[in-house]
């Protein structure tokens, strides 16, 4: 698996992990609805890191990458789908 680049010239893998159904019937990053504080990109909310408004570091504005669905402010489990999603290793 070829390694990818972010805008700051990190490189990281790009990883998924299969997850069972939820109780709405949503699956987890095998079929590509993921959480912001999953990925290795977040930047938690130092006052309040875990539910509060955190950054995603892959952009200048801090918000999740364009071309996804789903919540469009990076909360922590905030539900959508990123194409450069890259879990962190303690989720896989």
């Amino acid at each position: 698996m070829a390694l990818e680049r972010t805008q700051g010239g990190e490189s990281y893998q790009r990883t998924t992990k299969a997850e069972k159904n939820d109780s709405r019937g949503i699956s987890g990053p095998a079929t590509g609805i993921v959480t912001c504080g999953d990925c290795q990109s977040y930047q938690a909310n130092a006052e309040n890191p875990a539910r509060g408004l955190g950054r995603c570091s892959l952009t200048l504005t801090g918000l999740p990458p364009a071309g996804g669905n789903g919540y469009r402010a990076p909360f922590p489990f905030s539900r959508r789908t990123c194409s450069l999603f890259a879990a962190r290793e303690e989720t896989l």
